[in-house]
């Protein structure tokens, strides 16, 4: 959770400089963008996914 949650705010920040991120654990995937609007929802969708796709190149076990 740690690593993701760090990954992701990275790459939201890019975006998106002055936003909070929180990642939780729920019993239903889901994905709540508070205080934006359809299209800032749509790119941090996209920016999850990708986070989440590459996965294998910024997280480590070690």
């Amino acid at each position: 959770m740690e690593a993701l949650t760090y990954e992701l705010t990275q790459r939201v920040h890019r975006h998106y400089p002055d936003t909070a991120t929180q990642i939780r654990y729920a019993a239903a995937n889901n994905l709540s963008v508070l205080g934006g609007s359809k299209d800032d929802k749509e790119l941090i969708s996209e920016i999850l996914q990708e986070t989440w796709e590459s996965a294998d190149d910024w997280f480590s076990t070690e």
